[in-house]
């Protein structure tokens, strides 16, 4: 997966990125590979995108010691141990709800491998995540 994912995304220098961890930019919280190329699309994502948050089922201190990890290998720039944290309570909420992000959800994007989390009217704001993993 590369930035072209979001080719079709016009005006992205307006839009809010919530990216998911599991299955988008990792292959789980458990094995933690990185997407290939993981963090040239991060940092192609920071250029592009107004801002970038995270949106995921993992715990934000799972996610932020993941995400040391990754930085601790060279897999991820520093600042993604940075990234604001979407309160998101999986055990009581079914979906991702762009309106947790922000109340104007329309100029939200979200990058996840699971439609399953996307409301039906939240669709159109949603990419599915196609990546490849690092196993080395």
């Amino acid at each position: 997966m590369d930035f072209t994912v979001f080719d079709h995304i016009a005006n992205k220098q307006d839009k809010v990125l919530a990216l998911d961890l599991e299955g988008t930019l990792i292959s789980n919280a458990v094995s933690q590979f990185p997407m290939t190329n993981l963090s040239d699309f991060l940092e192609q994502c920071k250029s592009n995108f107004k801002a970038l948050v995270m949106y995921t089922t993992v715990p934000e201190n799972k996610f932020r010691s993941i995400a040391n990890t990754l930085i601790h290998e060279g897999d991820a720039p520093a600042w993604l141990a940075e990234l604001e944290v979407v309160n998101w309570d999986p055990e009581n909420e079914s979906v991702k709800d762009l309106k947790n992000v922000q109340p104007n959800w329309v100029d939200v994007v979200i990058l996840d491998d699971m439609e399953r989390y996307i409301l039906p009217d939240q669709k159109g704001n949603w990419v599915k995540a196609n990546p490849e993993f690092s196993c080395d």
